[in-house]
């Protein structure tokens, strides 16, 4: 996936088309109309980088699915994979700008507020994402610049 998507992105292919590939690749992830929305707006580097952290999100999300780790494993699964976890924002971004992590999901409003970190000062980026543990399922949700916390 990583040497397809850096082709297309070198050749001017839009991001709508990196997300496409990402939904094609990574089928243990179910993608929120909001994650694919926030995620157009990432250029340079960051595409490709959000790609590889997406893959490597797959596997943890196939390995949780499949009952090989449990919920209270994945900050730790995400680590081996090399990624950068926070199981949840900061009790302040909670408190002040919840609705920045909410979307609707099935019907119900939900927090996504566990995210993937990548990047520092202006090229921050973020992935937030929801597990669904009705439908064990990993739905990302937001895929963009940092959204608002207690330094925003």
């Amino acid at each position: 996936m990583q040497r397809t998507a850096q082709a297309l992105l070198r050749r001017g292919f839009p991001s709508s088309l990196s997300w496409r590939i990402a939904r094609e690749r990574c089928q243990f992830l179910v993608f929120h109309e909001r994650a694919l929305e926030s995620g157009e707006s990432l250029e340079g580097p960051e595409p490709v980088s959000v790609l590889q952290d997406l893959a490597r999100l797959n596997e943890v999300a196939r390995a949780w699915m499949s009952g090989e780790i449990s919920g209270s494993s994945i900050k730790l699964a995400c680590r081996q994979m090399g990624l950068d976890f926070a199981p949840d924002v900061s009790d302040n971004a909670k408190q002040k700008y919840e609705q920045d992590y909410v979307i609707t999901w099935h019907g119900r409003t939900v927090v996504a507020g566990a995210h993937l970190r990548r990047g520092r000062k202006t090229h921050l980026v973020r992935i937030h994402v929801y597990f669904d543990t009705e439908r064990q399922q990993v739905v990302v949700a937001y895929i963009g610049r940092h959204l608002r916390d207690k330094g925003s």
